[in-house]
């Protein structure tokens, strides 16, 4: 297998996130908690087996929206529980539950962003993943996983695995600034 690059975006770079990042913050909260309970499903690490759990996921658990003042990462046992929760809680879900089904911390991500909307940029999540050799998204907004590079109007902000958490900022040009 080659070996897996770092998650990039266009025109972003990223950095490693600071210890008082509210994203590390929320991420060092949850990822010691990672398990998934007893009997809980684990797909084969195929295309076709990854994209039904994608599908199922989305399907069982109801999307359910939170403040942003209260907006709390839920443990996977937690989402399963009570098959409820918003984009993170899907995202840190599909993580645990691939990482259980063997694919290493380093070819998952939870990804953090904005969707890009006339009516004003929406915060979003969802679970990036290294597979047949190119960065994808399980996205609780759509059942079908697509490449990353193909998912459109996106701004990312941060993205996590392990203990590692970056920030991702746009890069610029010296043309683009003199315009």
């Amino acid at each position: 297998m080659a070996p897996i690059d770092g998650l990039i975006f266009a025109g972003y770079r990223s950095f490693d996130a600071s210890a008082d990042d509210p994203f590390r913050i929320k991420w060092n909260a949850v990822q010691p908690s990672l398990e998934l309970p007893a009997g809980a499903e684990v797909p084969a690490l195929t295309m076709a087996a990854i994209g039904a759990f994608n599908a199922n996921i989305n399907q069982r658990i109801i999307y359910t929206t939170e403040p942003d003042r209260d907006d709390a990462w839920q443990t996977p046992v937690q989402t399963l529980a009570i098959l409820h929760g918003d984009c993170e809680d899907y995202a840190i879900l599909k993580y645990a539950t691939l990482l259980r089904a063997g694919l290493s911390a380093a070819s998952l991500r939870i990804v953090i962003g904005e969707i890009i909307s006339i009516a004003g940029n929406k915060p979003h999540a969802w679970c990036a993943a290294y597979l047949d050799g190119t960065w994808r998204t399980l996205d609780n907004k759509f059942d079908r996983i697509i490449g990353v590079a193909d998912y459109v109007n996106w701004l990312p902000l941060a993205a996590m695995h392990d203990a590692n958490v970056v920030r991702f900022g746009r890069e610029f040009t010296i043309n683009d600034r003199i315009r």
